[in-house]
């Protein structure tokens, strides 16, 4: 299941104010400098820029790339604590906070802003799966399932699948193979691989107190290779 034990790929957009030196161009000059030097590490270029462009939060996130170019996560990271303090309310300053504070595996930290992000966008699943990884990372499995049921009940079958894995593995809940199947069954309704895969096998194999049934076996077999297929995957013989 891809509940556990995986690492959400974090998005690290940041901002930072920083003293720089005067550029000879107006800040539209600057702004654009920074902005086609911020992946090759411009940091001077952007430092610049947010001088000339001060309270411009596209031009700080520039900056911001550009430490990450060069590896400077805590710089990074800095950064968003910044943009987060002056734009409490803002989801997308506490969604980069908080996944820069996860990318750099500072979980105990990561967790205010995620769930400021969960409060500011109740409708935005990527909010939920990320912060129940961080729960996952600190132990906190019923938070964990917590945040991955709501992902899950607003339609993600990422969050439905890894919702069956907590109840099969009794993670965060108590472990009910019933439940298990049904979020399974849902996430693979949704076209999940995954899932698909799986129901192939429960009623080939017999699993999860489900009895073997070769028809049901092939019927799933064949959702599972129009779904592989609309995928771009190589349909499996």
């Amino acid at each position: 299941m891809q509940g556990r034990g995986a690492i959400i790929g974090f998005p690290l957009v940041v901002m930072l104010w920083q003293p720089a030196f005067a550029g000879s161009g107006g800040p539209a000059d600057a702004a654009a400098l920074c902005a086609r030097d911020a992946e090759n590490g411009g940091i001077a270029a952007c430092q610049e820029a947010v001088r000339a462009n001060p309270g411009n939060v596209a031009v700080q996130r520039d900056l911001a790339k550009s430490f990450i170019a060069i590896g400077d996560f805590d710089s990074a990271v800095e950064v968003y604590q910044t943009i987060a303090a002056v734009h409490p309310d803002d989801a997308r300053a506490q969604a980069d906070l908080g996944g820069a504070l996860g990318f750099v595996r500072r979980y105990v930290e990561a967790v205010e802003p995620m769930e400021a992000v969960m409060r500011l966008t109740p409708d935005d699943v990527t909010a939920y799966r990320a912060a129940a990884v961080v729960y996952l990372q600190l132990g906190r499995t019923a938070d964990a399932v917590r945040a991955t049921r709501k992902a899950a009940e607003l339609g993600d079958a990422i969050a439905m699948f890894d919702l069956a894995g907590f109840y099969r593995d009794g993670v965060g809940v108590a472990a009910d193979e019933r439940h298990a199947l049904a979020w399974a069954e849902r996430a693979a309704d949704n076209g999940h691989l995954g899932a698909l895969d799986l129901m192939v096998r429960v009623h080939l194999e017999g699993l999860m107190g489900v009895a073997a049934n070769e028809d049901k076996a092939k019927a799933w077999a064949w959702k599972f290779r129009k779904a592989r297929l609309r995928a771009g995957a190589a349909p499996q013989r």
